[in-house]
């Protein structure tokens, strides 16, 4: 199992690693795996990222000291198969999303492929970026309440967060009973949304916006 999760908030949080703990408490980890939490000094924001230890060099975490910028990503990032030859598989997803993201913003996502989800920091602008890809091979959950933003691959770790209501969604929980599973962006809780394929979340100034890209 992998995944990624983590938080943003727009006046910061008392203790952010002990948030990140509790994300990464809310799911249990079975065999042996790597894990890596990084919190933004202020306490704005904080990433952490977890892959099995068969998973060798996943690259899931890279930082632009000169820029301010961070990343993290799940999943798998191909490169320029033009620009290669071999593997296609980028064994840095981190840090090539992050050149990528330095160099076009958002719309560097239109040019790459792969099967992943990916958050960036930009310490300078106090500003979280998510995104998926293209197809949205890989769930990404996320929700917003009082300046705070959670985001994660798994839907316990959200909650487990203990910033967003537990109230259910009552269509969701409609969508589960009917057919097996919610729908759309819907989830069982009224804060939480899966995010599109082919989209970005943008948290700015206590602000969330979605559009696709």
């Amino acid at each position: 199992m992998s995944g990624i999760y983590g938080f943003a908030a727009h006046r910061g949080v008392p203790d952010p690693r002990a948030m990140l703990n509790r994300m990464l408490e809310g799911l249990p980890s079975y065999g042996p795996v790597i894990e890596h939490q990084w919190v933004e000094p202020e306490g704005h924001t904080g990433f952490g990222a977890i892959h099995p230890v068969r998973i060798s060099q996943p690259g899931q975490f890279a930082q632009d000291p000169s820029s301010g910028m961070s990343c993290v990503v799940d999943g798998v990032v191909y490169r320029d198969t033009q620009a290669c030859q071999g593997n296609p598989v980028e064994p840095n997803g981190a840090a090539l999303l992050l050149e990528r993201f330095l160099r076009s913003g958002i719309e560097c996502l239109s040019e790459i492929s792969g099967s992943f989800n990916v958050a960036w920091w930009d310490d300078r602008a106090g500003r979280l970026v998510l995104a998926n890809d293209k197809l949205g091979h890989r769930l990404l959950f996320f929700g917003h309440r009082a300046g705070k933003v959670v985001f994660a691959s798994m839907l316990a770790r959200v909650m487990a967060a203990a910033v967003l209501s537990s109230e259910i969604d009552v269509g969701g929980l409609a969508d589960l009973l009917s057919y097996g599973q919610t729908l759309g962006e819907r989830t069982l809780f009224e804060d939480v949304r899966i995010l599109p394929p082919g989209s970005v979340v943008k948290y700015e100034g206590g602000r969330l916006h979605v559009q696709q890209y």
